[in-house]
């Protein structure tokens, strides 16, 4: 058996298992599915030559998680990084633009630019302060306690009643407003404003990267770094039971809570189990993939440049 077994192929468990792999550890993955990948998947859902991507296209982690960094995800893939990172179109055939570039934003802003740029301007110019309050556990001392107050009083800014009050004209509060709509949260709230901003803030510090050919890209530079260090990954591989993975000296477990309670239930404390069973899923959001003869015919003609369009 195995030093460590990790089920579920998503690109959590895939990041476990090079993490595992790497250390020397004889590591097994088990995927249910047919492909490893999870929510970094691409296949052909309509017809042959067209392909879509499962879940995520564009990766606003890809370039500043603390795992990809290290894992060089830039130099195994091909990332295109759009100069217009994501727009909004507007009545009368008017648009939002957010750009790469803080500076350039902050122009097509108007007399909202300034405003924006002292909402956003501390926290791309402290992006990994940032990453690291917002990608660790928040009851820690943070590594850089500046970042970590300009981003909480932002936070509690656009999370409230003040949200947007900064701001005179409609093209600024368009922005952030679909941004912090990728949190499928109420808005305003201060979850949809602390991932709205975070997100922002890497749209204009590094950027929000496409892989070339898909997401499943992503997961294949992972695969290709398991097997590179002995590691095995098996698809069409349910997991029923621990029971399955007896002898392994450590499971993890890329599942739902539901998908935990299933296969490890009767070895868990119950305390612990009940809070898994009563596990509330938050808001979902539907996908619709298409394929089109021509390009979109945006009323604003810029927003055909835009890696991302909040509708």
């Amino acid at each position: 058996m195995p030093d460590v077994a990790v089920v579920g192929s998503g690109p959590n468990g895939l990041a476990a298992a090079v993490v595992m792999a790497r250390a020397g550890l004889s590591v097994e993955v088990h995927e249910a599915a047919g492909t490893i990948g999870g929510g970094t998947r691409t296949a052909e859902l309509m017809q042959p030559g067209h392909v879509h991507d499962i879940c995520s296209a564009v990766h606003p982690m890809a370039l500043a998680s603390p795992f990809f960094r290290a894992f060089e995800l830039a130099r195994r893939i091909d990332l295109v990084v759009p100069e217009l990172s994501f727009g909004s179109p507007l009545d009368g055939g008017r648009s939002a633009l957010g750009y790469h570039s803080l500076d350039r934003t902050v122009q097509v802003l108007g007399r909202d630019g300034a405003a924006y740029r002292r909402l956003l301007g501390p926290l791309v110019s402290r992006i990994d302060g940032v990453m690291d309050l917002t990608q660790h556990q928040l009851i820690r001392v943070p590594r850089d306690p500046l970042a970590a107050a300009l981003f909480g009083l932002r936070t509690f800014e656009q999370g409230s009643l003040l949200w947007n009050t900064r701001f005179r004209e409609a093209l600024a509060p368009a922005l952030l407003s679909g941004v912090a709509a990728h949190a499928v949260s109420k808005l305003p709230s201060l979850a949809s404003a602390g991932a709205g901003l975070m997100l922002t803030a890497l749209a204009h510090a590094q950027g929000w990267p496409i892989p070339v050919g898909g997401s499943a890209s992503i997961a294949a530079a992972l695969e290709a770094d398991i097997r590179a260090h002995g590691g095995v990954i098996h698809t069409g591989s349910p997991i029923e039971s621990l029971k399955q993975l007896g002898g392994t000296r450590a499971v993890l477990l890329d599942v739902a809570p539901q998908g935990l309670v299933h296969i490890a239930g009767d070895q868990l404390p119950a305390k612990y189990r009940q809070s898994l069973e009563s596990f509330r899923y938050g808001n979902g959001s539907c996908k619709v993939d298409f394929i089109l003869s021509g390009p979109v015919p945006w009323a604003a003609g810029e927003l055909a440049d835009a890696g991302t369009v909040h509708v």
